[in-house]
């Protein structure tokens, strides 16, 4: 083998133990797709969602699941979504402590997604890295909000993966994030449920794989075992 034919072979390697790890490394470290609640679930012409805290240590996301429940006939203007993903640094929502600090630095945004009446899942790939704890939100555009012209996010509780909270709590407590004002970062209000209401965890799924540097210089390293076996092979 010439040293050209020898270089291709370890791009092509590198490449594929990349993609092979990257496939085998995935893993889902939020889940709260399994009880999923009747009713309509929660909407709200405003901003909001679930902060969640994740399992694991993989922390670049590349499939982000939510469902939603489209509740209009169809019109001129076709309604739209946007999913953010932020971190929790901001300021606390509680005067004068450090607790619950808002969803603060903006991490991914979709972009606007066209709505469907009836039950829809919608799976998409942020490719962020992200902390341990983040909230997820949406934004429903082009509905009055009253009923017969709505959206509204679909509750499955309790998670069943995530990160364990106080009191072994899994993933996400029985609480959401509302953004009060469109125009101030710093509104967003923590709304709490007390026991007996409905609970206010949203379907979602999260799938995550390790940080690609980590994965690539992994690649790497097993790319060059590669290439000297094969020297010595041919030897």
């Amino acid at each position: 083998m010439n040293s050209l034919s020898r270089g291709t072979g370890l791009r092509t390697a590198g490449a594929a133990l990349l993609l092979g790890a990257t496939t085998a490394s995935a893993a889902i470290v939020f889940d709260n797709t399994l009880n999923v609640q009747s009713g309509f679930g929660a909407q709200t012409t405003r901003e909001y969602g679930d902060e969640i805290k994740l399992a694991g240590v993989d922390r670049y996301i590349t499939e982000f699941q939510f469902q939603y429940r489209g509740d209009f006939a169809p019109t001129a203007s076709t309604p739209t979504a946007t999913i953010r993903i932020y971190a929790n640094d901001g300021p606390s929502a509680l005067p004068g402590q450090t607790t619950a600090p808002r969803p603060g630095t903006l991490l991914w945004e979709s972009g606007p997604l066209n709505l469907q009446a009836g039950d829809n899942i919608v799976a998409l790939a942020p490719n962020v890295l992200v902390p341990g704890t983040i909230t997820w939100s949406v934004t429903f555009s082009g509905l009055s909000g009253a009923e017969g012209d709505r959206a509204g996010l679909l509750i499955s509780s309790p998670p069943t993966v995530g990160g364990e909270l106080l009191g072994g709590v899994i993933g996400s407590y029985n609480d959401y994030w509302i953004k009060t004002d469109p125009n101030d970062s710093e509104s967003w209000a923590l709304r709490r449920i007390q026991d007996g209401q409905v609970p206010a965890n949203f379907y979602a799924q999260v799938t995550a794989i390790p940080e690609p540097s980590t994965l690539a210089l992994f690649s790497l390293g097993l790319g060059g075992l590669w290439f000297l076996q094969r020297r010595r092979a041919g030897r």
